[in-house]
């Protein structure tokens, strides 16, 4: 009698387990199937690359309300906005970054697509023929059309 008992209690934790094993694989094989995905080509990569030299050389030329005049911001707590030009406030603040720490010249490290409003462009400029940073610029594709949003590593994932 104790070892029928035995049995039907070992039986039915087996079930439970075998249950919630089933449970779990066909949860995970429904996830990939809804999960959106950003496709890009070799055209994205060149537009991208071209914003961003357009971008730079304007302020390598000391063009600085026209290089301005291409960054947008968004707010990355607010999925699916609009990119939006950088007010004035903001337009000012980069202008006299730029006539403080001139550039010298720059290249592009690192081109990184992950969705259509989380992408990354690493940079590394220099001031004068050793002095450098990094600047990270997030492009973001809106309605099929890139635009160039800068990533402020002390505001975290916020356009400067």
């Amino acid at each position: 009698m104790k070892t029928i008992k035995s049995l039907s209690i070992l039986l039915y934790v087996l079930v439970l387990m075998t249950a919630c094993k089933q449970e779990k694989k066909r949860v995970e094989s429904i996830a990939p199937k809804t999960s959106s995905i950003m496709v890009l080509s070799q055209r994205d990569t060149a537009t991208v690359t071209e914003l961003v030299n357009r971008f730079m050389t304007l302020a390598q030329n000391k063009e600085y309300a026209e290089a301005v005049a291409m960054l947008y911001k968004m707010d990355a707590k607010i999925p699916n906005q609009a990119p939006e030009p950088l007010d004035n406030e903001d337009m000012q603040h980069i202008k006299t970054l730029f006539e403080l720490f001139p550039i010298y010249r720059y290249k592009i490290d690192n081109i990184q697509f992950k969705e259509a409003e989380d992408n990354e462009v690493r940079c590394t400029v220099y001031f004068t023929e050793t002095r450098k940073t990094n600047w990270y610029f997030k492009p973001v594709r809106y309605l099929g059309n890139w635009k160039l949003c800068m990533k402020d590593s002390g505001m975290g994932d916020k356009a400067i």
